[in-house]
């Protein structure tokens, strides 16, 4: 004997698959989407990784180069580039004398301005820089003659000010 459906069962079956089918669609896209995202997040470290052992590699051939007596081979710490090739990676190294980098940190404007001279540059403007640098890593608001605090910067038009903070960054 067969079951006649009523008229209104009849595509409820058909209704329940499609929804099936359509939360099963979701679930592979979002498990794909996840994948792809742990793939870039796996590739960023290991890209991270080979660059700081191919900078370590860098620095080692430095120090070898640097202790070699014969002067010919040996590097000097001039700041001449030096080109090298590790496995397929392309490297550049410079060597130079830290004795005579300032540190802006804790340089007193006096110094800075020395050191600036040699640029050649006009006093005021060796000045102006000296104690602008001074402003921006003092942990004050009080004004060197001639530097510059978050007044004189937004006066100046500009949408920021000194941090008042330590550089962190050579791009600061």
């Amino acid at each position: 004997m067969t079951r006649v459906w009523p008229q209104r069962e009849s595509g409820i079956a058909l209704i329940a698959v499609l929804w099936v089918l359509v939360l099963l669609t979701v679930v592979a896209s979002s498990l794909t989407f996840t994948q792809r995202a742990e793939i870039d997040l796996s590739r960023g470290l290991l890209q991270t990784a080979q660059a700081r052992q191919l900078a370590r590699g860098g620095l080692h051939f430095a120090l070898y180069m640097l202790q070699l007596r014969d002067a010919d081979q040996s590097w000097r710490s001039d700041g001449e580039p030096h080109s090298l090739r590790f496995g397929d990676r392309d490297l550049q190294v410079v060597v130079y004398e830290e004795q005579g980098l300032i540190d802006l940190n804790r340089a007193n404007p006096r110094l800075l301005g020395s050191a600036l001279a040699a640029t050649g540059a006009d006093p005021e403007v060796l000045d102006a820089l000296a104690d602008a640098i001074a402003d921006w890593v003092d942990a004050d608001d009080v004004r060197h003659l001639h530097g510059a605090e978050r007044e004189e910067y937004l006066d100046a038009g500009y949408s920021y000010g000194p941090l008042n903070v330590p550089f962190r960054d050579l791009s600061e």
